[in-house]
């Protein structure tokens, strides 16, 4: 086989493979690319053994004859980032290896070529398809990022894609987007690395099956086939609150909002476990957002429009749902009390429903604000810095959505009243507290610690096999070495 390729299509596609595989390296032996060419097009395809990824492209090549060679993904990307410079790429298989050169041909680099055998297609099954605006994979890229990354809840680990609506939560923070795909059913997509990385671009086509339950997305270049996550997704309009019912309003500008994103850039910790709290202080001409911990301290005076909001009154957000609300255009926040759930909207589509942290003493928060003015003479700035100064006393807790009636959404007037009865969110009709997100983090703590030792004792297993075996040993040479003391006593006896 010669085929002479265009260097930047071939590496479009594996550049695009990349967060396919991201992830994947202790499962190298099955990272496969097949990489095929025919009738003038390009088609590299990978595959896990549980999902695809195909580019497509139309190309070029010396010969007209249909081509198809597998190898691994590993060892295709670095032959391809170690080869020289030029616009062509060209491939010659030699035996049972796939020979790249780029250019004038020289560097030539070898890639060990797998048997066709061990390439598995994707499953072929009956879709209900329809098609997409080019608005829907931005959406689809957005809202991935609000889905659940290690959670023991398997719905929560997608995206819920139905009539109407595209929704993503981790049980802390809430997304939704209205999409209409003309499909009759709902569906959850998980969270990957190909839709974090935006690869799906444009309009294009999307395919459901409900058994098997898969996806299949063609957009551009690409087209993604998986697995959907089968569990039911919960019913998530109760925890929305009625914006008819949330008299407050905090909105920023846009370059307010820009330089808060700059001063509160720098991140404590990747766990959601570990709160990162920002706190919103309503003064006379405008708003001061703090944040105040082991590592930064940060301060931004804001000239944002309030209404509602007293005067020395504070909201408690993380910072992470406050720069991501940002990101998305959501710089108008909406609620009926500072302990109370918020929601975020902005000028464009959707909005982000937020739990609020445990509330700082406001005086202790006020506190903070003046001192940082003495130190920086009024001066209206950011400023971020390591600190070794004593942090805001707080009680520092995330609430958990939590589903409430679905007739208390229609009672838009009653939401102050339903956020004092159900204080610390509790659900409606019950006297039991729910339980916090500090509550479920100890108790993952202590099942990881017990985990740790059931390794441990798993691990200690094979040492305690080869102790019993050797006393089973001992004991049998024992027994022997006794029979034959027997035999030679019997033997010199007479018996």
């Amino acid at each position: 086989m010669d085929l002479s390729l265009r260097k930047t299509d071939l590496q479009d596609a594996l550049a695009g493979l990349r967060p396919f595989f991201q992830g994947m390296k202790s499962n190298a032996g099955r990272l496969l690319v097949k990489l095929s060419h025919g009738d003038g097009e390009l088609a590299v395809t990978a595959t896990d053994g549980i999902g695809w990824l195909k580019f497509q492209r139309k190309s070029m090549a010396v010969n007209a004859a249909p081509v198809e060679v597998l190898a691994q993904w590993p060892e295709m990307k670095r032959a391809l980032s170690r080869t020289g410079g030029g616009a062509v790429t060209f491939l010659h298989t030699h035996g049972d290896a796939l020979e790249m050169s780029v250019g004038d041909g020289r560097g030539v680099e070898k890639i060990a070529l797998e048997p066709m055998s061990s390439w598995t297609d994707a499953p072929k099954v009956a879709l209900e398809t329809a098609e997409f605006k080019e608005d829907f994979t931005d959406k689809l890229a957005k809202a991935v990022h609000f889905a659940d990354e290690d959670g023991a809840r398997e719905p929560l680990k997608g995206v819920l894609v139905e009539p109407g609506w595209m929704v993503a939560t981790n049980g802390r923070r809430l997304v939704r987007f209205p999409v209409e795909l003309g499909l009759k059913g709902s569906f959850v997509i998980s969270r990957c690395g190909v839709l974090e990385s935006g690869l799906l671009k444009g309009a294009g086509e999307i395919g459901v099956s409900a058994d098997p339950a898969r996806v299949c997305v063609k957009a551009g270049d690409w087209t993604f086939d998986a697995p959907l996550i089968k569990a039911k997704y919960p019913s998530y309009m109760q925890v929305i609150p009625a914006k008819e019912g949330l008299g407050n309003k905090v909105v920023f500008s846009q370059q307010d909002a820009k330089r808060i994103g700059e001063a509160m850039s720098q991140s404590a910790s990747k766990s959601w476990g570990h709160m990162e709290p920002v706190f919103v202080l309503r003064e006379e001409k405008g708003v001061v957002v703090i944040r105040d911990d082991a590592k930064f301290t940060a301060v931004v005076e804001a000239r944002a429009e309030v209404t509602g909001m007293k005067e020395g009154e504070t909201l408690a957000i993380d910072r992470r749902t406050l720069l991501d609300a940002f990101k998305l255009g959501f710089r108008t926040i909406l609620f009926s009390s500072t302990g109370s759930p918020m929601v975020a909207v902005g000028d464009g589509q959707g909005d982000l429903t937020l739990m609020p942290l445990t509330q700082a003493d406001p005086a202790k928060v006020k506190g903070v604000v003046e001192t940082w003015r003495r130190e920086h003479g009024g001066k209206q700035e950011e400023t971020i810095s390591t600190t070794n100064n004593e942090p805001i006393k707080q009680e520092v807790k995330m609430h958990e959505f939590k589903p409430q009636g679905v007739e208390k959404q229609n009672e838009a007037s009653k939401n102050e009243e339903r956020e004092k009865t159900v204080e610390g969110l509790r659900v409606i009709g019950t006297e039991k507290a729910v339980e916090t997100f500090d509550d479920l983090l100890e108790f993952v703590t202590e099942l990881k610690a017990a985990m740790g030792q059931i390794k441990d004792m798993v691990n200690a297993l094979p040492s305690k096999v080869r102790d019993v075996r050797r006393g089973v040993k001992d004991k049998e040479r024992d027994y022997e070495n006794a029979r034959v003391a027997i035999m030679q006593l019997r033997k010199v006896s007479g018996f």
